[in-house]
């Protein structure tokens, strides 16, 4: 082997050994549930007659969240959007209506995507939502208690996770994480990547609130969300969105 070659090598063999040391990393940011937490749900310790299973997106509107209601209407599928302010905008008027029409469930997920913004302070962030929650019941008639923060409760970003959660619940507002992830948002996973993931953790949960994403780079999150429904249907899972009163055992 050249010297140019060799270079090209181990310049490849650095990048993926960056690029697996970051997934590795987000996964751990972004898997909420710490099982030392008295709020977090496993999902299997719970002792009910039906399977349910309550599927979110985070991060839409997009191109794609047209694409995900006509899957979810297929099935006859209710399913909880956690969408972000900025995306919110006249372009995707139809899809946050249908959303609603259709029966679907609307959350917050703050204003703007930025985790140093919305982290710098407790109050920052209570506010940002809260703006949030505003601007979406001034310009589309939507009024939502119903929010999920951005990386969830777990992350990295937060200082103090009990006051951050006790602010929230102080304005009212309901805060889910997640203990399913598809992680869609972690590199660029394809569509049999995401089946897996989701499928691979329900192991024996009874109840599995699965975070998934609709944004615009989340085309592969479409193509595999009729496996991962069907897949969900043969394990014997019935739907529901996180305004039912069955979510209530994952509100923190």
């Amino acid at each position: 082997m050249d010297y140019e070659r060799l270079k090209r090598a181990l310049g490849l063999l650095l990048f993926c050994m960056m690029i697996s040391l970051s997934v590795r990393t987000e996964r751990s940011v972004l898997r909420s549930g710490d099982e030392s937490e008295d709020e977090y749900v496993d999902g299997s310790n719970i002792d009910v007659a039906e399977k349910v299973a309550f599927l979110t997106f985070d991060d839409g509107p997009s191109k794609n969240t047209e694409k995900v209601l006509d899957i979810l209407d297929e099935y006859n599928i209710k399913a909880s959007f956690f969408v972000i302010g900025s995306e919110a905008t006249d372009e995707y008027r139809e899809e946050l209506n249908r959303m609603v029409s259709s029966g679907h469930c609307v959350g917050l997920h703050c204003r703007i995507h930025d985790y140093k913004k919305l982290y710098s302070s407790d109050g920052n962030c209570v506010s940002e939502i809260l703006a949030e929650k505003q601007y979406l019941k001034n310009s589309f008639g939507i009024d939502t208690d119903i929010c999920r923060l951005p990386g969830g409760s777990y992350n990295k970003y937060i200082n103090n996770r009990k006051a951050l959660l006790s602010g929230l619940r102080q304005e009212g507002l309901q805060v889910f994480d997640w203990n399913v992830s598809g992680e869609d948002s972690i590199g660029r996973p394809g569509q049999y990547t995401i089946t897996r993931n989701v499928l691979g953790q329900l192991k024996d949960k009874k109840y599995v609130l699965i975070l998934l994403h609709d944004g615009i780079i989340n085309d592969e999150t479409v193509r595999a969300l009729p496996e991962i429904i069907d897949g969900l249907l043969e394990k014997g899972y019935g739907f529901k969105t996180l305004n039912d009163e069955m979510s209530m055992v994952f509100t923190l």
